[in-house]
């Protein structure tokens, strides 16, 4: 699979994972409201819990962003380790601006009529972002770099060779049992000389990778 097929499937996995999250988030919103309304009035307390839910939100998407890419991109084969391709997929689902979570948080500010409150709530918000942000790319660097290995591993010419060799093997392997009287000894003994040199030359090459 092709890199862009990979990241248009994990665009579509993503935006019902998204929508069901932001759905999650207007419900645990909606019964807090009702139950600090239940007290007779609105606080700073209100605040601070919409703030925690948003926060729990973006950890949340950003876990749900990374495993969906991580699922997406295990077919595909990196010719390099680079998360930059990727990055338009976390910016777009855990946006700068907060989408719907900086919604939640500005209409609390509205409601407690504190302007001036805004800024300081959003601040810490955004620094959890940029955070989770930067430890997502590093897990889909290092993931990336597995695949990579694994993929040069699988296709190396060694390992082509090795089993071009082992296949000859069998094949004069199959010759000979149908034809015990035919030349194929001395070619057996070659082709299976040769695949375990080269199954032990792939060893070595691939030693601490």
């Amino acid at each position: 699979m092709k890199l862009d097929e990979a990241l248009s499937h994990a665009d579509d996995k993503l935006r019902a994972l998204i929508r069901q999250d932001k759905a999650r988030v207007v419900e645990e919103i909606r019964v807090m409201h009702n139950q600090q309304s239940a007290t007779g009035f609105l606080s700073g307390t209100t605040l601070r819990k919409t703030t925690r839910i948003a926060v729990e939100a973006i950890k949340r998407r950003v876990e749900h962003v990374v495993s969906t890419l991580k699922e997406c991109l295990l077919d595909v084969s990196p010719s390099v380790v680079d998360v930059k391709p990727l990055n338009p997929i976390l910016d777009k689902f855990i946006p700068e601006s907060l989408d719907d979570l900086g919604g939640h948080i500005h209409y609390i500010v509205s409601l407690l009529n504190t302007p001036n409150t805004l800024a300081p709530t959003l601040d810490p918000v955004i620094e959890v972002r940029k955070d989770e942000l930067q430890k997502a790319q590093v897990d889909l660097k290092l993931y990336l770099a597995s695949i990579y290995r694994a993929s040069n591993k699988r296709f190396t010419p060694l390992n082509i060779l090795a089993v071009a060799s082992t296949s000859a093997c069998l094949f004069f392997g199959v010759r000979w049992f149908l034809d015990p009287s035919g030349p194929y000894e001395p070619l057996i003994f070659l082709t299976s000389t040769a695949t375990a040199a080269l199954f032990a030359l792939t060893a070595w090459f691939n030693r601490g990778k």
